[in-house]
């Protein structure tokens, strides 16, 4: 059955849910080294569930054997430069880099017939840089500072869940990972999150937060 995103009604709701207990355990696990090669990290990074979102097996690719054997070559090539970000900003610059060649290396594997586009292309990247950033292979301080850089991966429970609290971003009832498609309007909606979130917290307390109540049922079976 799918959830359904959890749409905050006030900025103290928001904040509320980022200072939680519950939350704050689920951060601290995110800063926890993870003793994996990064292959296995890439492959962990991606649930199935965001797989089935790309139609493409009739061009006879699996989703994920296309984008978990670009990731894991590129991130393990690339993790010297995970430990010298020093900035949100190079990490981002990085992250646009990286997304257009995995929208090119999705438009090889499927012989050009079908397009990965932007959106899905940061979310898959996103969701990889959050797991990555905590391989043992880096030091603690480092695995602690890029969690404060991380953007969050934008997709219906974390697009949605803003939506009333900034409607200058002109979020959808319906919007998913597809519905962000440029540079400039990825840039906006992820800086409007840092500013919710400032000063006490992170993007990435508003990603762990927007993920679990979206899947908490206790409300529900209480």
């Amino acid at each position: 059955m799918a959830r359904k995103p959890h749409v905050f009604q006030s900025r103290d709701e928001l904040l509320a849910a980022l200072a939680s207990k519950k939350n704050a355990i689920a951060v601290a696990k995110l800063l926890m080294p993870r003793e994996a090669p990064i292959k296995a990290l890439v492959t962990q990074s991606v649930s199935g569930n965001t797989f089935r979102a790309f139609a493409i097996r009739k061009f006879g690719v699996r989703p994920s054997e296309v984008y978990r054997n670009w990731a894991s070559h590129t991130l393990k090539d690339d993790l010297p430069r995970f430990a010298a970000f020093d900035t949100e900003m190079e990490l981002r610059n990085y992250l646009f880099e990286r997304a257009e060649r995995l929208q090119a290396r999705w438009l090889e594997a499927t012989g050009g017939k079908h397009s990965l586009g932007f959106g899905r292309a940061t979310k898959l990247l996103n969701l990889s840089f959050k797991v990555v950033s905590g391989s043992s292979m880096l030091p603690q301080t480092q695995r602690t500072a890029l969690l404060r850089m991380l953007d969050v991966p934008l997709d219906s429970f974390t697009l949605r869940g803003i939506r009333l609290l900034a409607p200058q971003l002109r979020i959808t009832r319906h919007a998913s990972m597809r519905f962000v498609t440029t540079r400039e309007q990825y840039v906006e909606i992820q800086t409007v999150i840092r500013e919710l979130c400032s000063p006490d917290f992170f993007p990435i307390h508003y990603e762990t937060a927007a993920w679990d109540l979206a899947h908490d049922t206790s409300e529900k079976t209480s």
